[in-house]
């Protein structure tokens, strides 16, 4: 019975591992569109010399998956529209954003970031 098992498993060969379909992490185009407002508003409390503010920001592009922007050395370009409103309307998007994620902790990340936001303008 033994010498049985030893030819029944030396006949037996380990298939290819069926190719796996690699798929983009969760949410992968809510967390770019939210890492593109956390760099537009970077770039807004640059321009515009506040900052505390900015380091909130990188605060928020590095939680959701961003890397720290290197300070500019260069002058920044003047950014005419007020702050308040890039916040509010990050914080409208980011909600929108939270709503349609798909997993939970990112929904909270948005939607924590999102609440940060519209305190900012309170």
């Amino acid at each position: 019975m033994l010498a049985g098992g030893l030819v029944a498993a030396a006949g037996c060969s380990h298939a290819a591992p069926h190719p796996t379909r690699s798929r983009p992490p969760a949410d992968a185009d809510a967390l770019a569109r939210a890492r593109s407002e956390e760099a537009d508003l970077i770039s807004a409390c640059e321009a515009k010399g506040l900052t505390a503010e900015r380091e909130v920001h990188v605060a928020h592009l590095l939680a959701v998956g961003g890397s720290r922007p290197s300070v500019s050395a260069a002058p920044v370009a003047p950014f005419d529209e007020p702050i308040t409103t890039l916040l509010t309307d990050s914080a409208e998007t980011l909600r929108s954003l939270a709503m349609g994620a798909t997993d939970g902790g990112n929904a909270a990340r948005l939607a924590s970031i999102a609440a940060s936001h519209a305190a900012a303008t309170a």
